[in-house]
């Protein structure tokens, strides 16, 4: 934390960064008697440190890793139209889901189907159900890879709301991460390993609200 400042070893460990306070790259490591006292952490430590030792010898780039959408398009559609327009212009059948709200109360569903853009659609809307069977009959039709993030959550808000993907052929990330051992499972610090992507946590942007509930 004296290099880099506040951050969280789980978000940023095995992986090169800047500091302010030298012009070095810091990898942070877990410490090896973490691996020690804690058996399922070894995979953790030698990780860390076999990432280390390819950084220094170069056979991996000690550039930490930038953000190549730091600008990204964000859109609000309530028009069916528009919808299929854009699901129709994705670049490759891959589709990014995501949802908020609970079942009984969902908010809205978001979408991304190309790099730095996403789109959201509110359950307030006048089209929405218009709107959600635009996307479910684009996702039948086309059977692109649809990716989320905690399926168990995401496949009944989407289900409540009127678009059933639990048959479509998924990749949950989250999963991914837990089955390699070796990632967080919180998707803002995947993003940030990954993608250099810095975003709030949702504890963050709740704040005492959290407390209060």
């Amino acid at each position: 934390r004296w290099f880099l400042g506040n951050v969280d070893m789980e978000a940023v460990h095995g992986t090169p960064r800047r500091s302010d306070k030298t012009s070095a790259r810091v990898i942070p490591c877990y410490h090896p008697a973490f691996g020690l006292y804690d058996p399922d952490a070894k995979g953790l430590v030698y990780h860390d440190y076999s990432q280390a030792a390819k950084i220094i010898k170069g056979k991996i780039s000690s550039e930490p890793v930038v953000d190549a959408y730091n600008s990204p398009s964000y859109i609000e559609i309530d028009d069916p139209r528009r919808i299929k327009i854009e699901l129709n212009g994705a670049n490759s059948l891959r589709i990014a889901i995501d949802t908020e709200g609970i079942p009984s109360l969902p908010w809205s569903w978001q979408i991304s189907t190309n790099p730095g853009t996403g789109i959201v659609v509110r359950s307030s809307s006048r089209w929405f159900r218009a709107c959600t069977d635009t996307l479910y009959r684009w996702i039948t039709d086309q059977n692109p890879l649809v990716i989320v993030h905690n399926a168990m959550y995401d496949l009944g808000m989407m289900r409540a709301m009127g678009c059933d993907i639990s048959s479509a052929r998924l990749y949950d990330t989250m999963i991914a991460a837990y089955l390699l051992r070796l990632e967080p499972q919180s998707l803002k610090h995947l993003a940030r390993r990954h993608c250099g992507m810095e975003m709030m946590e949702y504890r963050e942007m709740i704040g005492d609200a959290a407390d209060e509930k």
